[in-house]
């Protein structure tokens, strides 16, 4: 709605989804391995703006939240038929390796960006965003008795393939921008900004494909910080042809 020159916009967005795949890892003439995901996610996100303008300036500010439950259970199925499953559990017998991950995310932010144009051919753009986000994980890896070909079966047990895993993380990070515009005339536009994009930390789920597996310090990864710049112009010529 509007108030006292100022548009208030509210954006809520939930969803719900589950999603299997799998695809045969060899592709050759005899079953090996097949690799298949089984993943459900529940994702709300909520977001709060205000924006105006006045003559020379233009500005939004606003809160946003993100909140992603998710559990997926992934790794490779041996088939009864494969080649591989003497190594297993037996020849003729089915068995799954797998991967089963829980990872819970909430993230809140606060942002705002203000357009101020300083003459009429230059324009100032400074903008910042401030986040908070917290994750917990749960991460164990076993070797499973196979009851369906066509699922990622967690029912029985046979032998964990390391040490179940569980973490919880915390990043508090900052993004921002700061870009000028200059407008010789209508057709020009030069432009120099600097970029600071961030992304928070999370973890790593390393399949179970006969490697070692992953020490706990290495499962964890931390935030990435990308830091831009960038300098450029755009122009219509010809008559926009």
């Amino acid at each position: 709605g509007d108030f006292d020159a100022c548009t208030r916009i509210s954006i809520t967005d939930y969803k719900h989804f589950g999603k299997y795949g799998a695809m045969d890892v060899d592709a050759g003439p005899a079953d090996q391995f097949i690799f298949a995901s089984d993943a459900g996610e529940d994702s709300l996100t909520e977001e709060i703006r205000l924006e105006g303008e006045t003559d020379r300036m233009r500005w939004v500010t606003g809160l946003y939240y993100l909140y992603i439950d998710n559990n997926t259970n992934n790794g490779f199925l041996v088939l009864p038929t494969s080649v591989m499953s003497p190594i297993f559990l037996g020849a003729g017998v089915g068995a799954d390796l797998v991967n089963q991950i829980a990872l819970k995310t909430n993230s809140y932010s606060a942002f705002g960006q203000l357009e101020y144009d300083v003459t009429e051919t230059v324009t100032l753009t400074v903008g910042g965003r401030v986040v908070r986000e917290d994750k917990s994980y749960n991460f164990a890896q076993g070797l499973f008795a196979s009851t369906n070909d066509l699922t990622v079966d967690t029912t029985a047990l046979v032998a964990p393939l390391r040490t179940p895993f569980a973490d919880k993380t915390g990043n508090t990070l900052w993004a921002g921008k700061a870009q000028v515009d200059w407008r010789p005339n209508e057709d020009v536009l030069l432009y120099f900004s600097v970029n600071r994009g961030v992304k928070a930390g999370s973890f790593n789920a390393k399949l179970p494909d006969g490697t070692p597996p992953l020490s706990d310090a290495r499962i964890p990864y931390k935030a990435e910080v990308l830091t831009s710049y960038e300098v450029g112009f755009k122009s219509t010529l010809l008559g926009g042809a």
